[in-house]
Formats: C-alpha cells, sequence, structure tokens
C-alpha cells in the first residue's frame, strides 16, 4: 500500500512575477513540502489565512510593503496557532538588530538563496515549535481518521486523536491503558468510558466497511470478520499517521 507523505504546507509572498514562477515549478516537483499559497502581496496572504488557510511556515520578502507591519498582521490572522515566519532580505539591506528583533519574525533568509537551503532552514525553526508540532499530529491524524471511514464527530475519534497525542508528546509507546487514563484525566471521564467509546467506534467502522476501512485492515493484516479490538484500531491509525508524517 503506498503511503502518502504528509508535507510541509508553506505560503509565500514575493511581489517578483518571475521568482513566484520560479516557486511554482519548483514546488510542482517537492516532495519537501506544498505552497499552498504564493502570493503577490500580503494582502492576498491574509485574505487567505483569514478564510481558514493554515500554513505550518510563512516565508515573507522584505520587499514586501509594509512588511514589518505585515508580520503583525499575519501573528493576528492566525490567532490560535503559531506558524513559523521567516524573512528573506537581500543581502546587502541591512536592517537594525533591534527592528528584527522586534518584528516578530522567526528567522531571516539572505537572498539569493537556493530553495533546498531556504527549506532546510524553515523546517529547522518550525520543527521547534511544540504548538505547531500538535497542530500538525492532531492533521495527520485526523486525515487518517477520515481515510478510513471514522466518524469524526464520533466521541472514539476524538479520544483516539488524543491518545495518539499524548504518545507522542511522551515519545515512547504507552500502553492503552496509560492512555486511557491520561485521556480520561483531561476529559473528565472514567478510563472505561473513554474504551467504551473506542470500542463503539471500532464497531462503526466495522459494520460501515469502507474502501479505506478494508484497505486499512489487509495492509495491518488484521480480519475484516470481526471488529477490530480497540488496541487493534489505535495500533493500525496511529502506525499509518507516523508513516504520513515522515
Amino acid at each position: 500500500m503506498k503511503q502518502e507523505r504528509t508535507r510541509m504546507m508553506l505560503a509565500m509572498v514575493d511581489p517578483s512575477e518571475a521568482q513566484r514562477l520560479v516557486l511554482r515549478i519548483y514546488f510542482n516537483h517537492s516532495e519537501e513540502a506544498e505552497l499552498c499559497a504564493c502570493c503577490a502581496t500580503g494582502a492576498q496572504l491574509l485574505s487567505e489565512l483569514r478564510q481558514g488557510l493554515r500554513p505550518e511556515a510563512i516565508v515573507l520578502d522584505a520587499a514586501c510593503e509594509n512588511v514589518l507591519t505585515l508580520v503583525s498582521e499575519v501573528r493576528r490572522a492566525v490567532a490560535g496557532y503559531t506558524p513559523m515566519v521567516a524573512l528573506t532580505i537581500h543581502s546587502n539591506i541591512l536592517l537594525s538588530e533591534k527592528i528584527l528583533l522586534t518584528s516578530g519574525v522567526d528567522c531571516v533568509i539572505l537572498k539569493p538563496y537556493e530553495i533546498p537551503a531556504m527549506l532546510a532552514t524553515v523546517f529547522q525553526h518550525s520543527r521547534e515549535d511544540e504548538a505547531f508540532r500538535e497542530f500538525m499530529r492532531r492533521r495527520a491524524f485526523e486525515k487518517c481518521l477520515g481515510e478510513f471511514g471514522a466518524a469524526p464527530d464520533h466521541m472514539g475519534s476524538r479520544y483516539l486523536c488524543e491518545m495518539f497525542c499524548e504518545e507522542e508528546r511522551a515519545g515512547t509507546s504507552c500502553t492503552s491503558k496509560a492512555l486511557y487514563h491520561c485521556v480520561a484525566r483531561k476529559e473528565n471521564l472514567t478510563a472505561s468510558g473513554v474504551r467504551n467509546a473506542v470500542r463503539r467506534l471500532a464497531e462503526q467502522m466495522w459494520h460501515t466497511s469502507t474502501p479505506g476501512y478494508c484497505r486499512m485492515c489487509a495492509a495491518y493484516g488484521k480480519s475484516i470478520e470481526t471488529p477490530l479490538s480497540e488496541r487493534e484500531l489505535y495500533c493500525c491509525l496511529s502506525e499509518e499517521c507516523r508513516r504520513g508524517m515522515r
């Protein structure tokens, strides 16, 4: 079964039409990142952010009109999570350290730059942000839930996502019992209540047996004759999610 890699979602603003063309051509064939927005102006980017676009990283060119004000507006437009924001600037243009320190950008990338080197810098800074790592975990797991036929509004789906995030934060494999208790404390429930919700979701997915569910069972050697156990469902979904995030 072919695994789809979860790529970085990157938004860029560059007034140069030629540079935007180069960026689009490069990212059409990139496995590292997806260029979810390539805008000529800050106003275009802000409009997309206000409509729900949530890139992992935003790269602004210093040639943008009122670029430092734009940084502040971007931060306000994406309240609720913290994307990494980089500023690209020609090496012969000097900005005082005070301006850069108070601008809100996470890093400065000197131009001219090679796109792979720019991406390496963006990756380094964005992956250091724990809030965004949490955002990406949830997005990736929710995507897997949808692909394999789990109802997104089912409480079992919510609890499985919380279990996955708890295990990722722990940085080690956890028992189902430990994960149930972690989620139960957060949700002010009992561990059995969490487990029962996951069991009901497993039964619902089995009864529905979407093509995605059948593919998941086949990929992990699980029978479709009976519902997956709570642990089997969690292990299949979490492993699939981790593969996609690599």
